[in-house]
């Protein structure tokens, strides 16, 4: 097999396992963002109809990025809520005006779990990884 043909097969190789590193580690992070949106999902126990207001973006300086932060409005007991999601999001998920899901604590009706768009890019990046790796070792035999 030629020189330039085992560096490619490498590099495929290589990249794959960099990929599925990269969702491994990003799994291994969610879960621990998890545990605590289970936490406050056993508390926040009423369920309740939001419509979203407003989307608030910052900016988050240090990667270049921007983090969204989706305010939700919603009525509990006859009274109504305004409440700024405390999670915020590196996508753009939410659209002002739509309607949500959302649990609220009985005690608490400012502390809020949205369980919509508890999505892991973990799972496309782990998959492309494996999918180098294999393709890779394929080419070997």
């Amino acid at each position: 097999m030629a020189l330039g043909a085992v560096l490619g097969i490498f590099s495929v190789f290589f990249l794959g396992a960099v990929f599925l590193g990269i969702g491994i580690l990003l799994r291994y992070l969610s879960g621990k963002s998890k545990e605590k949106e289970s936490a406050k999902e056993a508390i926040c126990s009423v369920h309740c109809k939001a419509v979203i207001v407003d989307v608030i973006r910052k900016s988050a300086v240090e990667v270049g990025e921007y983090w969204y932060y989706p305010v939700f409005q919603y009525t509990v007991d006859g009274v109504m809520h305004t409440v700024k999601n405390q999670k915020a999001y590196m996508t753009n998920w939410w659209r002002v005006g739509t309607e949500v899901d959302i649990y609220v604590n009985p005690q608490d009706p400012e502390m809020i779990y949205c369980p919509q768009h508890e999505k892991g890019n973990y799972k496309i990046l782990s998959i492309i990884g494996t999918s180098f790796i294999v393709g890779a070792i394929v080419c070997v035999v």
